[in-house]
């Protein structure tokens, strides 16, 4: 008889444990609910900004590639990165694509082209009807403005001219201002930055909020 009511008792608790699995297991005490959600509530790990990441997995993968390495350590890219206004107009695709231009990157390090860049005459002049109209006729020789004319004496910069997709980036206002910033000019002379602009991700990764703070605050 013992042994009949011990597996009846047995019988009876799986099919209670079988209920409690489907139905869900009742829930505590009230003098203990508290206590329990409280405790969950501490364990839970904060999240901070730095945990926030993109959705970008583009820009995920930049983020560990050793192109970001790199320019974490280049003073020149970190310098110009740094700025998030720069950083933002680094991200439109027109732009960087007109910076991936070899002629436009080695005109850029002349030193005197980069110092016209950074005037309002010449900014003003790369938007103006004249231009506009040369480009058209694919005659460049026949500027007459002295911004122009002298900017076209730079033979690279020329040559960068007659790649249409550059040519209608520099008549944007917002490459004309970027091209402007003496510190973009220091950049594309590094390896390290004209790697970056060739990177897939790097224009995911500039639109991080986290990639300007992690630039300024690099050793």
């Amino acid at each position: 008889m013992t042994r009949k009511a011990m597996w009846g008792l047995a019988a009876a608790a799986v099919v209670v444990l079988g209920v409690f699995a489907i139905t869900g297991f009742p829930p505590v005490g009230r003098g203990t609910e508290g206590t329990i959600g409280a405790a969950k509530k501490y364990q839970a790990p904060q999240i901070a900004d730095k945990d926030v990441v993109t959705g970008d997995a583009s820009a995920q993968q930049f983020l560990q590639s050793d192109i970001f390495a790199k320019l974490l350590k280049d003073p020149a890219a970190r310098k110009a990165l740094s700025d998030p206004q720069l950083a933002r107009q680094l991200s439109d695709p027109a732009l960087a694509a007109a910076l991936r231009n070899a002629d436009l990157a080695a005109a850029l390090r002349d030193p005197s082209l980069a110092a016209a860049m950074q005037s309002a005459e010449l900014r003003s002049a790369l938007q103006s009807a004249e231009f506009e109209a040369a480009l058209q006729r694919q005659d460049l020789q026949s500027l007459r403005n002295p911004a122009l004319a002298a900017a076209m004496q730079n033979a690279s910069f020329a040559r960068a001219l007659r790649n249409p997709q550059v040519a209608a980036a520099l008549q944007r206002p917002e490459l004309a201002r970027a091209l402007s910033d003496a510190s973009l000019s220091a950049a594309l002379q590094s390896d390290a930055f004209r790697q970056a602009l060739n990177s897939s991700g790097f224009a995911a990764a500039l639109r991080d909020p986290g990639f300007a703070r992690a630039m300024s605050r690099a050793d």
